[in-house]
């Protein structure tokens, strides 16, 4: 009963916060590159992705072209507890990560927070209206703000087009938010990256007895929810198409730790190898970046094989036929799109199938 009070007076004080923050405000529409804020040696940036972990890696390219252009501007990252596992891939371009704990009582502290960095621009990478995000804009006290033209544009001072979500990738969506930094999206480069020291590589090797002369076949059994799961039939099907394929490669299961023991029965059933939990997420991609092809369900998992170039299977549940998936950006693939209600509903043969295009 005490969580749902919080609850309906939490959605109450957004409601409030925005309809009187930004009542009156007018966003300028930026549809050119052109340098805005004049950004000089040791101002600060934030960017907003308190989302998912698909929601950073896809930041990164955005993070670098702006980092590139200003070397000496300080760039901060707000995270979720959701996705600050994987702050690692946006490390190289950022000063800081700034951890955002959802509800009201992280939005009061997180104020504080952020009117201490004196942001001279708060960069919202949402490509939907939020209240958040919009809140914590208010909160920040940033000379300026951008975000994508939405219903909430009044959060921002400046926004950009909303390019059409059915034929556009999430990568070229956000990159139009480069534009009031001067920067043109179209002659940017956008791929994905996820940086790897030597002894990362060398550290997962050991633990997954890795070995560069046989085909290494990864295999993400689950999601982010029930829907994202493959069935063991899906997999003894796939296992067996890339044997054919392959007949010496090694097939790895990976799954999130809370599925362990349904990673455990597959392995024993397909006569594959069940990965060990991983740690951390940073943990996990460093297994990821070994595989030299990947069939998954998992958003996360796309987005690093995009950073590494690796070609997969991906199956996807599309309820809306006007948002396109989160395809594994400039990366060669294969999608296999279900609009029922589970990835359980593809059937084997066309993943097998898929898996023989590949």
């Amino acid at each position: 009963m005490a969580d749902s009070i919080i609850k309906r007076i939490e959605i109450g004080f957004r409601k409030m916060f925005n309809s009187y923050f930004f009542r009156n405000r007018e966003a300028k529409l930026v549809t050119q590159p052109t340098n805005i804020f004049d950004l000089q040696r040791d101002d600060k940036v934030l960017l907003l992705r308190q989302d998912r972990i698909g929601d950073a890696l896809i930041t990164v390219p955005i993070l670098r072209a702006l980092k590139t252009k200003y070397p000496l501007v300080e760039f901060h990252v707000l995270l979720s507890s959701n996705n600050i596992g994987a702050a690692h891939c946006l490390a190289p371009y950022m000063t800081r990560v700034v951890h955002f704990k959802k509800g009201l009582i992280g939005l009061l502290r997180l104020r504080a927070v952020l009117r201490r960095m004196h942001y001279q621009v708060v960069v919202d990478l949402m490509d939907n209206a939020s209240s958040t995000s919009a809140m914590i804009i208010g909160a920040s006290g940033a000379v300026h703000s951008v975000g994508i033209e939405k219903e909430n544009s009044g959060a921002y001072s400046h926004v950009v087009p909303l390019a059409d979500k059915q034929r556009v990738h999430i990568v070229n969506r956000l990159s139009a938010l480069l534009m009031p930094f001067g920067i043109d999206p179209s002659t940017t480069q956008l791929d994905l990256e996820y940086r790897l020291t030597e002894a990362d590589v060398a550290g997962t090797k050991s633990v997954l007895n890795y070995t560069n002369t046989q085909r290494n076949i990864g295999i993400n059994l689950t999601g982010a929810d029930a829907s994202r799961t493959l069935t063991e039939g899906q997999v003894s099907h796939a296992a067996g198409a890339y044997r054919a394929r392959y007949p010496d490669c090694k097939i790895y299961l990976f799954a999130s730790p809370e599925h362990q023991n349904f990673k455990n029965q597959i392995a024993n059933s397909t006569s594959t190898i069940a990965v060990p939990s991983s740690a951390s997420f940073h943990e996990f991609a460093c297994r990821i970046s070994l595989m030299d092809e990947i069939l998954t369900p998992d958003t996360s998992v796309v987005h690093l094989a995009a950073a590494w170039k690796i070609p997969c299977v991906v199956l996807y549940v599309q309820m809306n036929p006007e948002l396109m998936p989160w395809y594994p950006y400039n990366t060669r693939h294969i999608a296999l799109v279900t609009t029922k209600n589970a990835v359980s509903a593809v059937p084997a043969t066309d993943i097998v199938r898929a898996i023989e295009t590949l």
